[in-house]
């Protein structure tokens, strides 16, 4: 864990969709977020600020999978909430129209 280390570089941070908007802004000031210096590629980074709509705002946009979802117990443990979306589920609602 970096969660201790000075938080000294700026990142910018982008998801895995071709999109524009797939960016974590930093603040309205910059478009960047300052994480430890040595933070790199495959590193995971838990967004603690993401709001009360995320589960609601994930989309399947592009055919990517919608994530899993977690919640912390008063205990302190992670807990699952909701299950990452299988290829099935992402076919789940389509139909293929019989030849004519």
């Amino acid at each position: 864990s970096r969660a201790g280390e000075q938080a000294d570089a700026e990142f910018r941070l982008a998801g895995p969709l071709c999109d524009g908007g797939d960016v974590f802004a930093g603040d309205a000031d910059s478009p960047y977020r300052r994480f430890p210096a040595a933070t790199g590629v495959g590193d995971v980074i838990a967004f603690l600020d993401a709001g009360a709509y995320t589960l609601e705002m994930m989309s399947p946009y592009n055919a990517r999978p919608t994530a899993a979802a977690f919640a912390v117990t008063a205990a302190g443990r992670l807990v699952p909430i909701r299950r990452r979306d299988t290829a099935g589920d992402l076919a789940a609602h389509d139909v293929v129209p019989a030849g004519d």
